[in-house]
């Protein structure tokens, strides 16, 4: 493949460019890359065992994402909806119950206790951080008293509900 290509893949994969002509890789590129390098070797060495045509790789999902589920009104009708998709506007807050952010299973980051809602960091905030490692499983955890909700991380600026419960009450 050649640079550009790689680039121009690189920008439709992730919604991240550079526009300086001869600019140093990002972080996230040089990242990313890496990834796509590993993909290759796994392909290659598993087309030899076959028998395949070496030369052809494809882009394959990580195996630990999950599958979609459908949103809804879960517990009574003044609980809320749970979203589908996570709006990126959406503030997480942190007060009696509220938002956990995990990558690969362990915790990453959580919004100060009874801080004022307007001044809590959105999910965009994770997503910019999200967006620099693509291959982690980035997951957004939302318990309250009588509402939970998993959305995980299934591409550039979609998040998708995998899992939706009653609540910690």
């Amino acid at each position: 493949m050649k640079r550009t290509e790689l680039r121009l893949r690189y920008e439709k994969e992730t919604g991240d460019s550079w526009t300086e002509v001869n600019a140093q890789p990002t972080i996230g590129y040089v990242r990313w890359l890496e990834g796509v390098i590993m993909m290759q070797e796994m392909h290659l060495a598993n087309d030899s065992n076959t028998g395949q045509d070496k030369c052809h790789i494809q882009h394959v999902k990580p195996s630990f994402l999950l599958p979609p589920i459908a949103g809804g009104v879960s517990g009574c009708l003044n609980c809320g909806y749970t979203e589908d998709i996570l709006p990126m506007r959406t503030r997480l807050y942190n007060g009696f119950g509220g938002w956990s952010i995990t990558k690969n299973g362990e915790h990453f980051f959580t919004e100060d206790v009874n801080k004022e809602y307007d001044k809590a960091k959105t999910i965009s905030y994770i997503e910019r951080r999200a967006k620099l490692e693509p291959e982690c499983d980035w997951r957004a955890h939302l318990n309250l008293p009588l509402r939970s909700a998993v959305y995980q991380r299934h591409g550039k600026s979609k998040w998708v509900l995998v899992e939706r419960g009653q609540g910690f009450a």
